[in-house]
């Protein structure tokens, strides 16, 4: 927890101070080579790394890839006969730097200097981004594909877009959720007032009764071939959406979100609006962990529509109190993912290395 944290709040200093730099290259470099060392290097930290270092010490036993594999994807299983020589820690390091590679170049692009802090901030610091994301490690590879494929989709090149889609689907069903998303280039429109409270009443009727009336269908479509190996993050429906305080300042972080979409530029707008749709998946949650692991896909664009949502609105006195209290639920979802009673604590509470291993594996 508190390696973590420390070279979070590190990297956070590193990219706040690029607003002072006149080069091209700077803060922000170095926030991203300090947390891709830490997470390249990282041993047995993550719920499901375990069962990956397993999978690939099993395919090492196989001359053969099984197509037919009950939990990995063909990609996947690529993955590991390709890294065989260089070791399963070899393929971490050499995964991490491309998917970090991917983060910063998102920021780098979209982000200007003076909010890279808060970009690195959400993706650093939030448990859904980062730490979450070093977990579920085919998903976080497909969802960095799906960030490759929004200037494709920005374009209105659907083809390219596709295609990059496909190729995340083989390392991660779920991605074939996105191919939709392809075609959102051709949606450059901007959400005025009266668009973006039908957007917002709609949102609210789904998140209010989006279970009950379409959870049985949903669960159906989720019992489908293509996703059974995801069957145990299926169950647990609820039929009553979750109203608490955290709740109800994300649905507020939801309005700025949808009402500042018209005063980005055309590329950014396009962004926000795959962003809007991450608290789709959200509502339906309550049929299982499996949709919620479907939001991870958009949620991940929070780190550059937030920062440059709080860029353009113009109340200081709103915008500076909106972050604050954001960091302040942040700060207590870091607080409440370390709980030694949550399903993380015993995977991401100590932070070990692939140095504390005897052997190279």
């Amino acid at each position: 927890m508190f390696a973590t944290l420390i070279i979070s709040i590190i990297a956070v200093i590193f990219a706040w101070y690029s607003r002072f730099q006149n080069t091209k290259y700077g803060g922000l470099e170095i926030s991203f080579i300090l947390l891709t060392i830490f997470m390249s290097i990282r041993y047995n930290f993550g719920n499901d790394y375990q069962l990956y270092l397993d999978g690939f010490l099993q395919t090492a036993r196989n001359v053969n890839i099984d197509v037919n594999d009950d939990y990995f994807e063909i990609g996947w299983l690529f993955l590991y006969w390709l890294f065989q020589p260089i070791g399963f820690f070899g393929m971490v390091i050499v995964l991490t730097v491309f998917e970090f590679a991917v983060i910063y170049r998102f920021i780098k692009k979209y982000v200007p200097k003076k909010w890279y802090w808060l970009s690195v901030l959400y993706f650093a610091l939030d448990p859904s981004n980062m730490l979450v994301c070093g977990s579920m490690m085919r998903q976080f590879f497909a969802m960095c594909i799906f960030i490759l494929s929004i200037d494709f989709i920005i374009e209105k090149k659907w083809v390219i877009s596709n295609i990059l889609i496909f190729i995340a689907s083989l390392f991660h069903s779920s991605a074939l959720i996105l191919f939709p998303f392809c075609f959102f280039g051709f949606l450059n429109f901007k959400l005025k007032t009266k668009t973006a409270l039908i957007w917002l009443g709609v949102y609210l009727i789904l998140y209010i009764l989006a279970v009950k009336l379409f959870g049985d269908y949903i669960f159906s479509l989720l019992k489908i071939e293509k996703f059974v190996r995801y069957e145990d993050y299926l169950g647990g429906e609820k039929d009553v959406a979750d109203t608490g305080l955290g709740a109800i300042f994300y649905l507020i972080l939801y309005v700025l979100i949808i009402f500042h979409q018209k005063f980005q530029n055309k590329s950014m707008r396009i962004i926000f609006l795959l962003f809007a749709m991450y608290p789709i998946f959200q509502v339906f949650e309550g049929v299982g962990n499996m949709i919620g692991r479907l939001g991870y896909y958009l949620n991940i664009l929070a780190i550059i529509c937030y920062p440059l949502m709080f860029k353009v609105i113009k109340n200081e006195l709103i915008k500076n109190t909106v972050i604050l209290v954001h960091l302040i639920v942040m700060v207590k979802t870091y607080i409440v993912f370390f709980n030694p009673k949550g399903i993380w604590y015993d995977s991401f509470y100590i932070y070990k290395t692939i140095f504390s291993v005897s052997s190279w594996m």
